[in-house]
């Protein structure tokens, strides 16, 4: 068989993958990324020793990583998104290898220290899985190392000083249980925090970019809960990382502000005081419900008043189909987001904006970053 490129991604594909591939002896490209494939890798796929990349990510896959040792040929290996088990397999023999993706699996056992030898590594994702035991020290002798995703694992100990010798790093992936000490100052800089509830959520891109800047710190356990409701109290530090984020410089404290709903040592008062001071929030009788649920009706008073460069027009235009009962200011603050492209809507035809619908965390983190985001600049 001469066919030495099988390209088959996002095609729906389901069942196994047959163990007659192993045929196609003079493959170098294998393709079948983002179908519906179910059953194992087959252990055939090692005759395949001609292979240089490999994409067998985002399917069903279940079993353990089959000995792939020999394929000493591979430049690019991605099984990420499945339901792989077992422990990662002997692959010091992959030296040629640049991108290894094992994340959001289901591997179990410790990391091998053996994965030092892939000399050549540039990107390499083990994170989302069920690894544990320390991280390996020999790590850090993968110099040419760029990316390195380590998070939402079962990990123990602390972040290997050692890790400080990866010059070419750029990028270091935790979740917030990893970095309860301080990292070493190369390493802090290079951190990108993670979450392990948000993989495949739409919403990821601006979650982990909010953590980043410090905005979110998550729900907990380094979670995101990108589906929960997002509260009033939870908004008021949003708002205020948010201000202070985008100008440099936090905002005087609010002096003078009473809540009575507010106890005096709950985590999210001086938020709270400064929102309703700046007139970012309200507080209609000295009540601040800090427990009541925000809407997109309020994001929308919320974020134009929070930022100046989201200014709405002095008259209404009209183009949401369902702001009938709302107040003029309303009305017009989410005609703003809408040009200044934070959202779309929420539907298209007819045009709607959903004024009464809950706002979840995950949906807040979207509008945050596109208030945030600016224009030009990629983060990935």
């Amino acid at each position: 068989n001469k066919l030495e490129w099988l390209d088959l991604d996002s095609n729906e594909l389901t069942g196994p993958i047959p163990t007659e591939i192993s045929q196609l002896n003079k493959l170098e490209w294998l393709d079948l990324d983002s179908n519906e494939l179910t059953g194992p890798i087959p252990l055939e796929i090692n005759r395949l020793t001609n292979l240089k990349r490999v994409y067998l990510a985002d399917n069903q896959l279940t079993g353990p990583i089959p000995e792939i040792n020999q394929l000493t040929n591979l430049i690019l290996l991605y099984l990420a998104d499945n339901q792989l088990t077992g422990p990662i397999p002997e692959i010091n023999q992959l030296t040629n290898l640049r991108r290894l993706d094992l994340g959001s699996n289901k591997l179990t056992g410790p990391i091998p220290s053996e994965i030092s030898q892939l000399n050549n590594l540039e990107w390499l994702d083990i994170a989302s899985n069920e690894l544990t035991r320390l991280i390996p020290t020999e790590i850090s002798q993968l110099t040419d190392l760029e990316r390195l995703w380590l998070g939402c694992n079962q990990l123990t100990g602390s972040i290997p000083a050692e890790l400080s010798r990866l010059t070419n790093l750029e990028r270091l992936y935790l979740d917030s249980t990893q970095t309860t000490e301080p990292l070493p100052p190369e390493l802090a800089n290079k951190l990108w925090p993670e979450f392990c509830d948000d993989d495949g959520n739409g919403h990821e891109l601006a979650i982990e970019q909010l953590s980043r800047w410090r905005i979110t710190l998550g729900c907990g356990n380094g979670n995101f809960c990108p589906g929960d409701p997002i509260t009033r109290s939870q908004m008021a530090a949003f708002l205020h990382r948010a201000v202070t984020h985008r100008s440099r410089q936090e905002p005087a404290p609010a002096l003078g502000v009473t809540l009575s709903d507010v106890d005096e040592d709950a985590w999210y008062r001086p938020y709270a005081q400064w929102a309703v001071a700046a007139g970012v929030m309200r507080a209609p009788d000295e009540k601040f419900d800090p427990g009541g649920v925000v809407t997109r009706a309020d994001m929308a008073e919320m974020l134009t008043a929070a930022f100046n460069h989201i200014t709405p027009l002095t008259r209404a235009q009209g183009i949401f189909t369902d702001m009938a009962d709302q107040p003029d200011r309303v009305v017009r603050a989410a005609e703003a987001l809408r040009t200044a492209e934070i959202t779309e809507g929420c539907t298209d035809n007819p045009l709607r904006y959903c004024p009464g619908q809950p706002v979840t965390r995950a949906q807040m983190a979207t509008f945050f970053y596109r208030a945030l985001h600016p224009p030009g600049v990629d983060y990935y």
